[in-house]
């Protein structure tokens, strides 16, 4: 984030409230410690430790930000007028205004006067709040020159070992990274020739080349740019929104070596390494100056096509081909557009491919999901259906062993057992009772018939696929214990079969 982006609403309150001084922000405030440190991260508060707690201190750039709403440090040259200056304008502000022009005026002529730099000794803070105001002033109102930047440097916030404000020191007038005049290059290029790939004779042809070159791609509505970011300078042109490489060297060519000679290592070096006993010199250089330019021109980002490349051939100069750089970098362009044209189309028609093929897999699954929905429940009406039959042949088989038990008990003369077995048959019975889904329909009448089944219950009939979305499922082993295989769904139309033939059975769950 840059330093002079606008503040967000909490950030401008507290940025307040650290100007007020009323109620004092400090380390203690553990909530507002982010806050805090995105504002001294913009210069605009310090926060200066006192017995070990730091407090939150509003700087001169911070008074500026609120009392114009931006910060001083701001790059961009649009005059906006000051919510203050807004609220009047009579004769004392436009007085105003016309002396802080000229004040910046004179700051950017005393720059070029002196090479590009100003060196304020020991500025307090009165004097570092009057430059920043200056340098906001000179950017607002379109003064600094074409190509150059206006900023100062050093530190603008902090306390030395005294207790003491060490605020920056310096004002600067720099030309930009980028530069669209050939005098501008060929100013940056006489003052450090090793900054270009060429030789120092070879520079007055440079100039001339980038001259040429410059008025060629302005005729075609295109601006040659150098950069000077690196310590090699690059070249670009500028074709619309896009930005094309170009490069201007000089080949090399190569020489023959001497064979290397074999030296007995002095007694005075360093020790001597077993297996070791001489040493070489070092090679000398394999490639010269071969005096001839080549110019090139980047390939382009999409396609196959090579960029253009214009080089000195015998009598034939890179002067005298000019003229078919631009033409080249046009047809470069149109060749890239229907590149990428073409690229896009592709790319379209890979996503329609995918989105199909998205839509049949849905599909698939939906009609998976719906008949493994009617098997599963199908299932568990069977299973709920068979275990209420069970339960109700089972009441039965209790009602006629009570049957049974109570005849006995009428043919017994022990009249103790009979009292006892009489407590039995009358438990018996109420257990059937609790067990015939006939008299106690419960069992059936609490489960849907249509229930929705979830996720485990619809995995072992969807054949691999998810019950949770259009994919297919890899259920992992774990090491040592093969995963359970799901239970396979019954058969259409199988018969029914709860117990061996001629056995009956009853559980009590």
């Amino acid at each position: 984030m840059k330093r002079w982006e606008k503040l967000n609403d909490r950030q401008l309150s507290l940025l307040r409230r650290i100007c007020d001084g009323a109620d004092p922000v400090t380390a203690k405030d553990s909530g507002l410690a982010a806050t805090v440190y995105a504002l001294r991260g913009r210069g605009l508060v310090v926060t200066p430790r006192r017995a070990g707690v730091w407090y939150a201190e509003i700087t001169e750039a911070g008074k500026f930000y609120l009392d114009h709403g931006y910060h001083p440090d701001r790059p961009d040259s649009v005059f906006r007028v000051p919510l203050s200056e807004g609220l009047s304008s009579g004769p004392g502000r436009r007085s105003h205004r016309v002396a802080e022009v000229g004040s910046a005026q004179r700051l950017v002529e005393q720059l070029q006067q002196a090479d590009g730099m100003i060196h304020i000794s020991n500025p307090d803070v009165e004097t570092r709040a009057s430059y920043r105001r200056l340098i906001d002033a000179a950017k607002r109102h379109g003064l600094v020159p074409e190509g150059y930047r206006l900023r100062h440097t050093g530190r603008d916030r902090g306390e030395d070992g005294s207790g003491s404000d060490t605020g920056w020191d310096h004002v600067r007038l720099n030309i930009r990274n980028q530069l669209f005049d050939p005098a501008a290059m060929s100013d940056v290029l006489n003052r450090d020739p090793s900054r270009i790939r060429v030789s120092p004779a070879l520079l007055p042809r440079v100039f001339i080349i980038l001259k040429r070159l410059a008025h060629e791609a302005e005729l075609r509505g295109y601006r040659l740019g150098m950069s000077t970011k690196r310590p090699k300078v690059t070249f670009y042109i500028v074709a619309g929104n896009r930005q094309w490489g170009l490069e201007l060297f000089e080949e090399r060519e190569p020489i023959q070596p001497p064979p290397p000679r074999r030296l007995l290592r002095a007694r005075t070096g360093p020790p001597r390494r077993k297996g070791d006993p001489f040493i070489r010199e070092p090679l000398p250089e394999t490639t010269k100056p071969s005096g001839r330019l080549t110019l090139k021109l980047a390939p382009p980002q999409f396609g196959t096509g090579q960029g253009g490349t214009w080089m000195d051939k015998g009598r034939s100069l890179i002067e005298s081909k000019l003229r078919e750089v631009i033409p080249e970098l046009d047809r470069l362009l149109d060749a890239e557009e229907q590149a990428r044209i073409e690229h896009e189309r592709r790319l379209r028609e890979l996503q329609e491919e995918q989105e199909r093929e998205e839509r049949e897999q849905r599909v698939r699954w939906e009609a998976a999901v719906r008949e493994a929905q009617e098997a599963a429940a199908e299932e568990r009406r069977r299973r709920l259906f068979a275990n209420a039959l069970e339960a109700w042949r089972s009441a039965a088989e209790l009602r006629r062993f009570c049957a049974a038990l109570q005849e006995s008990a009428a043919a017994s003369e022990d009249a103790e057992a009979v009292e006892n077995l009489t407590l039995w048959i009358r438990w018996g019975q109420s257990l059937a009772d609790t067990l015939d889904p006939v008299l106690a329909p419960g069992a059936l009448a609490e489960e849907d018939f249509d229930p929705e089944l979830d996720g485990d219950e619809l995995r072992p009939y969807l054949d691999g696929w998810s019950p949770y979305g259009p994919r297919i499922e890899y259920r992992f082993r774990s090491m040592g214990h093969p995963p359970s295989a799901p239970p396979a769904p019954p058969a259409r139309g199988q018969a029914w079969r709860f117990s061996r033939e001629g056995t009956e059975c009853w559980r009590w769950t």
